[in-house]
């Protein structure tokens, strides 16, 4: 057989008689992508996040656990596995039910030597349909079901009962509602979909659009409910995050359902009330239709975004949802505010591999500017959480081999605002110092947290090692003043490609500045060695200074 050639200005394929090689070209690239120079070069190329930790430091992950799955070991090995932050669901437990989990993941932290930064995710405006233990009610499609604000009337095909009276004065008709064990599980394949005929009383009468079987802890979300109908916070989530009010414990609060930016001024408030929960941060979980149209607002006050896609799926038509995602992710980029998606790997739940379309899904949010991708059911009762861990971590890393951060970096400055925020001209020069001098690491000294986050947004090949200086901060119970960064410094580990230490006051003094203490770690963690240029970003007296230094 004749060799069949093709040239072009955009790929080169080449088939021999006596081998077979696919070549798009050495340098080629499209808008946002580099083409791989060979199959070859992307089979043999390893993405094990456990052995360098330069294979960590792209995309990022957070894991949910829950009180039955969270042993030490899991723990341990998760870590291992790639994952920076873990995630407590209120929907699964409270904070006494979490105690275990909580001391296990300070004892993995401690037997890895490795950060993690910790969520917890607020109930959210959900009611719950009242199902007895072990009681089973099967809704089948055209059947008519009545929601009752009752605890006393029995659950039937006919009748749901449910915990929140509210639920039943906020529809209006041809409204969806949502009920099924999918806010609790991930899982869709046992939510039922019901159409508001007309509102009775303290009823609402119901067509059945989407059949299932219930069973269980079911919740009910209505998909439009407006944030005047039932508030975002709950008295229960302030009750709650009150018991959560420890030193050193939580990092971020995952708000629910958040439909508005006056959801999330409304519990930053609260925190700056509390003994020890002043610096935690806030993620507004985008997940209704309100919450798109309200998004520029929220995204102003929010400090990170997720993009909550099984409830955002319920709540507009699914072909829009990529479109949607794409928008909100480029976004975050823009303000530099971490973005999450979730929902990847529902298929791991019973199996130890992703579909297709699950692989492909997840490296398109790697190309459309993901920080965070977060496993929920996969790791709090999938039979594979570990490999789910691996599995995701692998495929961002592949996606990432292919990204095209020169044209992202193009894109980013074209589309921030003029005159650019100073801190963000800082961190665009020292991207752009690194990747013309093929610099091996940005430094990022910083005591907000702040420098570190504006680097992130480039999305440069080069680590960003983020060393956190220590600050002052007040007890408020016995009014005694403390210093400690260590908030600030696990905050950034949801940032694409950060590297988070927290420098000990005692190892910088008038013989060791703090650049050199950062140095000489980074050399230890095998992200610079002699001779390498490192970019590096600092506040001297009242001026912010960008510099390049060669290691010793």
């Amino acid at each position: 057989m004749a060799p069949l050639e093709r040239d072009s200005s955009r790929a080169n394929l080449r088939v021999s008689g006596s081998s077979s090689t696919l070549d798009f070209g050495v340098g080629e690239s499209s808008d946002s992508l580099h083409f791989p120079r060979s199959v070859s070069a992307v089979l043999e190329r390893s993405t094990d996040c456990s052995t360098d930790l330069r294979d960590r430091v792209g995309t990022k992950l957070i894991c949910t656990i829950s009180p039955a799955n969270c042993s030490t070991e899991l723990l341990t090995a998760l870590i291992h596995a790639g994952m920076t932050a873990v995630r407590l669901d209120f929907t699964i437990g409270d904070r006494a039910a979490y105690d275990e989990a909580v001391k296990n993941l300070a004892a993995a932290v401690r037997k890895t030597g490795k950060m993690v930064t910790t969520i917890v995710d607020t109930n959210g405006p959900t009611s719950t349909v009242l199902l007895k233990e072990g009681e089973q009610v099967e809704l089948t499609a055209g059947s008519q079901v009545l929601l009752v604000a009752d605890p006393n009337r029995a659950a039937s095909p006919e009748v749901l009962p449910i915990s929140d009276p509210r639920v039943v004065k906020c529809v209006n008709p041809g409204e969806k509602i949502v009920i099924g064990k999918y806010l609790a599980s991930g899982s869709d394949d046992a939510s039922a979909v019901l159409q508001v005929v007309k509102q009775e009383g303290d009823a609402v009468q119901c067509t059945c659009i989407e059949p299932a079987t219930l069973v269980g802890k079911v919740t009910c979300m209505i998909v439009n409910a407006t944030r005047d109908c039932i508030p975002t916070m709950q008295e229960a989530d302030y009750k709650e995050l009150r018991r959560w009010d420890e030193p050193n414990l939580v990092d971020f609060v995952s708000l629910s359902c958040t439909r508005s930016g006056e959801d999330v001024t409304e519990l930053r408030k609260f925190l700056k009330g509390t003994n020890y929960m002043q610096e935690v941060q806030i993620i507004a979980k985008v997940e209704s239709k309100q919450g798109l149209e309200n998004f520029d607002e929220i995204l102003k006050e929010a400090d990170a975004i997720m993009v909550s896609r099984g409830d955002l799926g319920s709540s507009i038509p699914v072909e829009k949802l990529n479109p949607i995602q794409k928008y909100v992710l480029h976004q975050c980029n823009v303000s530099a505010k971490p973005a999450i998606i979730t929902r990847v790997m529902d298929t791991m739940q019973q199996w130890p591999r992703p579909t297709r379309a699950e692989a492909t899904d997840v490296a398109n949010a790697v190309l459309d500017g993901v920080d965070c991708i977060l496993l929920g059911a996969e790791t709090v009762r999938g039979q594979f959480p570990v490999e789910a861990a691996r599995t995701v971590l692998a495929i961002a890393r592949e996606a990432e081999m292919v990204y095209n951060n020169g044209h992202h970096f193009k894109v980013m400055l074209k589309e921030l605002p003029s005159p650019m925020p100073r801190q963000m001209a800082i961190a665009s020069s020292a991207v752009q110092a690194a990747n013309k001098t093929g610099a091996a690491l940005i430094i990022a000294i910083t005591t907000l947290g702040s420098t570190p986050r504006y680097a992130a947004v480039f999305r440069s090949k080069v680590p960003i090692l983020s060393v956190q200086l220590p600050t002052l901060g007040i007890d408020r119970r016995t009014m005694r003043w403390w210093a400690s960064g260590t908030h600030k410094a696990r905050q950034t580990l949801l940032s694409y490609g950060v590297i988070p230490v927290l420098a000990d006051p005692a190892t910088i003094d008038a013989n060791k500045s703090a650049l050199g203490v950062a140095i000489d770690f980074g050399k230890s963690l095998g992200l610079c060695q002699e001779r390498d240029n490192v970019v590096v970003m600092q506040r001297i007296q009242n001026q912010r200074v960008v510099s390049m230094v060669q290691v010793d």
